[in-house]
């Protein structure tokens, strides 16, 4: 459902602003409930990101009107708050059962119960040449089989301090992605926004491997 929300924020919204406001839903679900100055900052700076991004960073004005952009935003706050409680379901299995196993079997389940959802798109997919089908099958494997296998394994080599700070570094990533491969050049207000939710990211309590934290995504 992350994923899927995910692709129908990034048709209507810039890459950097669809990842940062995206990274702000795991950012604010690591801060909660910490009572530090650090962790308060934190979500105030998530906040204030999204705000920056959706408010001031975005062209309302653009040809197309308000309605892409306003179906945009709201899906890439979705799957924000999905990725927040896909941390905390991880969270909770990692204490019981290994990482990636579990990773296996909930891609799994989640292929199949999203399956007839999917269907109705996938029509032209039959009818398409053999480039289109690698392209789809790159794009499944590419966003989520290696990403999530490689936290897996990042995680436990560099720790959950060096895993989050390098996590605040990819609302930045996408936007330099955007730039140089789709032509999307930030406004001002969405680099003010990515700013924010990275330093947000990088501020969030660290917990132990295996709990619901940073380290979930």
């Amino acid at each position: 459902s992350m994923n899927m929300l995910f692709y129908v924020a990034i048709h209507y919204l810039p890459l950097g602003a669809a990842v940062a406001i995206e990274f702000a839903g795991p950012a604010v679900v690591a801060a909660w409930g910490s009572t530090t100055v650090r962790a308060r900052v934190a979500v105030v700076l998530a906040v204030l990101g999204v705000l920056a991004i959706s408010v001031v960073g975005l062209r309302w004005d653009a040809e197309g009107g308000v309605g892409p952009l306003l179906l945009g935003l709201l899906c890439a706050v979705a799957a924000g708050a999905a990725w927040a409680w896909y941390m905390v379901l991880g969270g909770r299995i990692a204490v019981v059962r290994d990482g990636r196993s579990s990773l296996a079997v909930g891609t799994a389940v989640a292929a199949v119960v999203l399956a007839p959802l999917a269907a109705p798109w996938a029509g032209p997919l039959l009818g398409a040449d053999a480039g289109i089908w690698i392209a789809v099958l790159g794009v499944g494997v590419l966003s989520s089989v290696v990403p999530y296998l490689l936290d897996q394994v990042a995680i436990l080599r560099l720790g959950t301090a060096a895993f989050a700070l390098l996590n605040a570094l990819l609302p930045a990533t996408a936007t330099v992605i955007g730039l140089l491969a789709l032509q999307q050049r930030p406004t001002v207000g969405e680099i003010a926004g990515l700013v924010a939710i990275s330093v947000a990211v990088a501020l969030t309590p660290r917990r132990r491997v295996g709990q619901a934290g940073v380290d979930g995504g």
